[in-house]
């Protein structure tokens, strides 16, 4: 969705920001450096100026923004753990490239959804003070957040109740207020299902389904192909990769809370606006930064 956003607004140029262990908790400790390498890839083969750098703890977001963004760069990917992406914006509201308009900071966020409080208000830091999170929330005005559709399905919030329920009683785990399901819990659920389905239709086609099962064409029956899953419609396309819908998500400046603002439908590969639900640029900016 980011390189579609920016082939929308003529952008042709990026700069990712990724922190490697980001979702070390969910994917392991190489989470954000191959999340950071697949959009890096992407936007190359679409033509477009990509720098890719790797977040440096260690050293201030201040410096790293002034070597790595400065003024060639007016569109930002970041790919790193929420603390850190607030950081980041914190920095950059110091530096006032959020007050300038001339820069916009896409946060990927794959690994919650819509539905996840801190989606929704991730300029908030519990316990921090009321000062350093409104300058975090007036930093937040220049982020458009990237992050994975809320199923609205009955099927999916039934599913959802299950794994909570399962999470407490075998793995002494209890979701906290607000916490929702992963989304690529239930992406994992529908590879089950599509795995079952592709099965049974190998066997169905087989001369011998009672013999040695035929792994390529197993494979060939995964691909290219659409169905109904927990999470909803389900793609995969003719490589065998699911092409997965995102949303994008701008912070409303009246109730300082992220919405969605438009919808990338992998069924017919479209990026859908919402109608009467403009995208609001940093620093009173009407258009989008050049």
């Amino acid at each position: 969705l980011p390189r579609l956003q920016i082939y929308n607004f003529s952008w042709g140029r990026a700069v990712i920001l990724y922190e490697t262990p980001a979702y070390e908790t969910i994917v392991g400790t190489s989470g954000g450096f191959l999340l950071a390498s697949t959009i890096h890839e992407y936007m190359i083969i679409e033509g477009f100026d990509v720098l890719g750098r790797e977040l440096q703890l260690q050293l201030s977001f201040e410096d790293q923004l002034l070597q790595h963004v400065g003024y060639n760069y007016a569109i930002v990917v970041l790919c790193a753990n929420p603390k850190t992406v607030r950081n980041i914006m914190l920095a950059a509201d110091e530096l006032n490239m959020v007050s300038s308009g001339e820069y916009v900071f896409f946060n990927i966020e794959l690994f919650s959804n819509l539905a996840s409080a801190s989606s929704k208000e991730p300029w908030k830091l519990e316990g921090d003070t009321d000062e350093q999170n409104e300058r975090a929330r007036r930093a937040y005005s220049a982020v458009l957040t990237v992050t994975s559709p809320a199923p609205e399905k009955k099927e999916y919030l039934e599913f959802s109740d299950q794994v909570k329920q399962l999470a407490a009683t075998k793995y002494n785990y209890t979701f906290g207020k607000g916490e929702v399901v992963s989304t690529f819990v239930a992406a994992f659920y529908d590879a089950v299902l599509l795995y079952a389905l592709a099965l049974n239709d190998t066997l169905q086609q087989s001369e011998d389904p009672g013999g040695q099962l035929d792994g390529a064409q197993l494979i060939k029956n995964m691909w290219g192909r659409t169905f109904q899953g927990i999470t909803g419609e389900v793609v995969i396309d003719k490589n065998g990769d699911r092409v997965a819908s995102y949303s994008l998500l701008d912070m409303n400046p009246l109730t300082s809370k992220f919405e969605v603002v438009a919808t990338y439908v992998a069924a017919n590969s479209s990026l859908q606006f919402i109608k009467d639900r403009p995208i609001h640029w940093a620093g009173g900016r009407l258009t989008p930064p050049p």
